[in-house]
């Protein structure tokens, strides 16, 4: 990254001694609206990552927990955040144990559920998906990973 700090230096020195005023002037600033686009991109994603680790997500394979046999998976979100969450978007993949690739993959699901902070709520899931042939749903790992999450006013 240093390196690309000294390239764009570099340009704009020698731009300086090749092309008149307003050209130079140009530069400076569309080199500031970039730099300042990019620093509030980094910024917006580091935010936004470690605030959805906030939002916990688990899921858990129980029939007994759920209470209705189509509707096998459970899934709790907790909201840690500091404020009310209006909407939760995230993905849910079980994996063999032992294993680093999904064998199931249930994306994009959603929560309107509004959850203040320090509430948590649970709902019960189907899998849209049957396991590949040998294996139970009951002996794969679940997670849940936070995709996206939406604030209220």
């Amino acid at each position: 990254m240093v390196w690309l700090v000294g390239v764009i230096f570099l340009a704009a020195v020698a731009s300086a001694f090749m092309f008149p005023r307003p050209v130079v002037a140009l530069l400076a600033v569309l080199v500031l609206f970039v730099g300042g686009v990019l620093t509030y991109a980094v910024y917006d994603m580091t935010t936004t990552r470690s605030v959805r680790t906030l939002l916990s997500a688990e899921v858990v394979f129980d029939k007994a927990k759920c209470g209705d046999a189509a509707k096998p998976i459970g899934v709790t979100l907790t909201n840690r955040t500091g404020k009310t969450v209006t909407s939760v978007y995230f993905d849910i993949e079980a994996f063999r144990p032992g294993h680093s690739r999904e064998v199931l993959m249930l994306p994009s699901q959603i929560s309107d559920r509004i959850l203040a902070d320090g509430e948590t709520w649970t709902a019960c899931l189907g899998s849209v998906q049957a396991p590949p042939p040998g294996i139970a749903l009951s002996d794969l790992d679940w997670t849940a990973k936070v995709t996206s999450l939406t604030y209220g006013r």
